[in-house]
């Protein structure tokens, strides 16, 4: 690649580092850095970069570095996207840009399914500090965002950062899910092919308005599992419902493929579709899409996720509104702070009293299977297989808090 105008990517921020790109008369490749751990990381930073630059083809030019305690693969991203503006280069070759060994897709198992899903937390795609910790939290789900969170100017920088973070083994052991941009903007199709490739379990849609995006959006990543060694079929997908025609058609989207795994309502845009805003208490303004929603989840037979409360200084109120969701019915929540993820699990988990009576049903069944009994009873009253479902299900959130 040859560089031809000076181009910048990154940010001054801690766990983060500004990249300078830029042409040279000399036909050679400098590279300058500049960081606060110079002394203790200096030689790895330089190899980072120059193993980029080396995977890039770039023989010549400047390259600056103003560092302030990056990771390896927020470095590789940074240098990529700067390359990238200053060659003005389009087209990527996506086994260029990884950051890790060559391995076959196939080798490489996808993270287990989680069997709860209370919480998904949101993490800008353009954020480094946050791409580096945000599994340290322990959500249920993480989901990397390229939507909303990321300015226009930095979604070729945000995708970037976006399959390096996917990469990293310690995100094998979480369910992580890609939110790219709507199918009516120019970016979703380089969203999904970093996603995919990245190894995303799950790809979010936003602004879902009916099942034909889902079927166009499915046979996309098709085509990318094929290119790209996956297992046709191992990527999930996720709707998020934000408008009246969503709400409206929402059995339709969740029903839409076998690959749908979850739906989610998303408050702030159906509210302005609504030409409504948010209240307090019980939240009226809700209810509607909010059971639209739940009931084409479970005609689906698929997750839902009930919408962000995006107040973090307010516990008192996203308690209230967590309350709301799980007597409602919802599986988890879509959050965006990390000090909402224990509060979230807290009030999904059963009480003592809860677990007891669910042991006890377990064991009812139990002992009435051994029996070669086809009518399972608890003092005198008939259990059903839906309370044995029940049961199963407060004894797993009882051994996830």
């Amino acid at each position: 690649m040859n560089m031809i105008k000076e181009a910048v990517a990154g940010a001054l921020e801690h766990s983060d580092l500004l990249v300078k790109a830029a042409p040279s008369d000399k036909d050679t490749l400098d590279i300058v850095i500049s960081s606060d751990v110079i002394k203790l990381f200096g030689k790895q930073i330089r190899k980072v970069v120059t193993d980029t630059l080396d995977r890039l083809s770039v023989s010549s030019g400047l390259i600056m570095i103003e560092d302030k305690g990056a990771l390896d693969f927020v470095i590789r991203a940074r240098v990529q996207a700067a390359v990238l503006r200053s060659c003005e280069s389009q087209e990527l070759d996506w086994g260029k840009l990884s950051g890790v060994a060559s391995v076959p897709a196939k080798a490489v198992p996808p993270s287990p399914r989680p069997k709860l899903r209370r919480s998904m937390l949101f993490v800008p795609g353009s954020n480094g500090g946050m791409l580096s910790t945000s599994f340290v939290y322990k959500p249920d789900s993480v989901m990397f965002d390229l939507e909303d969170s990321v300015a226009l100017s930095e979604k070729d920088s945000a995708r970037l950062m976006v399959y390096q973070v996917l990469q990293l083994p310690a995100y094998r052991d979480i369910e992580t899910a890609v939110r790219i941009n709507g199918v009516d903007t120019e970016f979703w199709q380089k969203d999904l092919e970093a996603a995919i490739r990245g190894r995303a379990d799950i790809v979010r849609l936003p602004k879902t308005e009916n099942a034909q995006e889902i079927h166009e959006l499915e046979a996309h990543v098709a085509r990318i599992e094929k290119a790209c060694g996956r297992p046709v079929g191992e990527t999930k997908l996720m709707a998020a419902i934000e408008s009246a025609s969503g709400v409206v058609n929402a059995v339709a989207i969740a029903t839409a493929s076998p690959r749908m795994t979850a739906i989610a309502i998303a408050g702030f845009d159906y509210l302005v579709d609504m030409h409504t805003t948010r209240s307090d208490g019980s939240e009226p303004e809700l209810f509607y899409a909010r059971a639209a929603v739940l009931h084409a989840a479970r005609a689906a037979h698929i997750d839902a996720f009930d919408v962000v409360y995006g107040n973090v200084k307010d516990d008192e109120g996203f308690m209230r509104e967590v309350r709301i969701a799980k007597q409602l019915g919802f599986d988890g929540k879509s959050l965006i702070h990390p000090k909402q993820i224990e509060l979230l699990h807290k009030a999904y988990a059963p009480t003592d009293k809860e677990v007891e009576h669910a042991k006890r049903v377990l064991a009812a069944a139990e002992e009435a299977h051994s029996k070669g009994l086809g009518v399972v009873s608890l003092d005198g009253k008939m259990i059903d297989p839906p309370v044995i479902d029940e049961a199963e299900m407060v004894l797993q959130l009882a051994a996830a808090a």
